[in-house]
């Protein structure tokens, strides 16, 4: 509805980058699924995010965002880890994130070369 957004790329990022959370979350409500699910997406990227209880799909999901998004392993070790409630209730440190990361660095090298990304 808005293709003059195309010839403002940093306009149409920060769209994306705003609201692409509620969008998602529309989508998975729209084709009913599981509340858990959909409130995956919706709070995916709110670190400081409360929950009470054992961890949920939401803290995997956020965890593994905030690490699809580190460049170098070097900037995990300069995240505020005591600020995100979901590293404490997965149990992650990290110390123990960069070992996971670093050993499954084969197989994902694998998975990729297998579908040729």
């Amino acid at each position: 509805d808005h293709p003059e957004l195309f010839n403002h790329p940093e306009a149409l990022d920060m769209i994306i980058r705003d609201w692409h959370t509620a969008v998602g979350r529309s989508i998975l409500d729209a084709w009913n699924f599981s509340e858990e699910i959909a409130l995956s997406a919706d709070e995916h990227e709110s670190l400081d995010r409360v929950h009470v209880g054992p961890p949920d799909i939401t803290d995997v999901v956020m965890v593994a965002n905030m690490f699809s998004h580190q460049q170098h392993l070097e900037e995990l070790l300069e995240l505020d880890w005591g600020a995100i409630p979901a590293l404490d209730r997965l149990r992650l440190t990290a110390e123990t994130a960069i070992d996971v990361i670093q050993s499954s660095r084969q197989e994902m090298r694998s998975i990729i070369n297998a579908l040729a990304i």
